[in-house]
C-alpha cells in the first residue's frame, strides 16, 4: 500500500501507523535524506492546524515482501518529491 498520506501532523501518522499494525503491514523505511512533507508557506496556518515540516506525506507499506531499495526522486514537480520502493517477494 502505498501513496500520499497526508502524514503531516504527528496524530495523522500515528493513526495511519496504527491501522497498517492492525492489518500486519510494515512500512518501508531507510530513505535517504530528501523526503519532503507538503510545502505550506503560512505559518499561521502551519500551527493552527499542527502542521510537522519534518514529516514526509508520501510511505510505503508492505506485508510478503522485502525492500531492497528506498529512493528519494530529485523532482520538483510537486509540493513534495516523489519516492521510489523495489520489494523483492518473499519465497
Amino acid at each position: 500500500m502505498a501513496g500520499d498520506f497526508n502524514t503531516w501532523s504527528k496524530k495523522r501518522l500515528e493513526l495511519v501507523r496504527k491501522i497498517a499494525r492492525d492489518v500486519k503491514l510494515q512500512e518501508v523505511t531507510g530513505f535517504p535524506e530528501g523526503r519532503t512533507a507538503g510545502d505550506t508557506q503560512s505559518e499561521f496556518w502551519n500551527e493552527a492546524l499542527g502542521v510537522d515540516k519534518d514529516l514526509p506525506l508520501d510511505r510505503v507499506f508492505y506485508l510478503g515482501f522485502n525492500p531492497t531499495t528506498a529512493r528519494v526522486l530529485n523532482y520538483e514537480a510537486s509540493d513534495h518529491r516523489p519516492i521510489l520502493v523495489k520489494l523483492k517477494l518473499n519465497p
